[in-house]
């Protein structure tokens, strides 16, 4: 009769145990769920879209209304050329010119960056596995 309590006594054990690890299965795979931020954020944006719309086009109006620069006076319309004289014909003509030859200027930078690098490439590449402080431990 002890002999049979004992495995009653097991058995009730084995069958609580699988119960508590059930649960803990269902727990886990809760918090899971519960802490998985963007597959929960995606959910709610494909079954509710339009409050989502709703409240970013809200949010939007609002920042760029509580941001926006105030207005600047409007400038005083003279017809003289002062703002050639403050700051030179020269310097006008100077400013045109490094705006127009800018664009050609990257062109021209990157393409001798890039001729610069397949170069350095290249012969890395010729040199072998072995690197600039290799040294043959038997020299000829």
């Amino acid at each position: 009769m002890h002999r049979t309590q004992k495995i009653a006594e097991i058995q009730r054990l084995i069958k609580e145990s699988s119960i508590a690890r059930r649960i803990l299965a269902e727990d886990m795979v809760a918090l899971q769920h519960r802490f998985n931020a963007p597959a929960r954020l995606r959910h709610s944006l494909t079954t509710h879209p339009f409050p989502w719309l709703g409240g970013t086009a809200t949010l939007g109006l609002l920042t760029s209304r509580l941001f926006r620069r105030k207005p600047k006076p409007p400038p005083e319309q003279s017809h003289d050329l002062s703002a050639v004289k403050q700051g030179g014909i020269f310097l006008t003509l100077l400013g045109l010119a490094f705006t127009t030859l800018r664009p050609m200027a990257q062109v021209w930078a990157t393409d001798r960056l890039k001729h610069y690098l397949g170069n350095r490439m290249r012969y890395r590449s010729t040199r072998g596995p072995q690197g600039s402080n290799f040294r043959p431990s038997n020299p000829l």
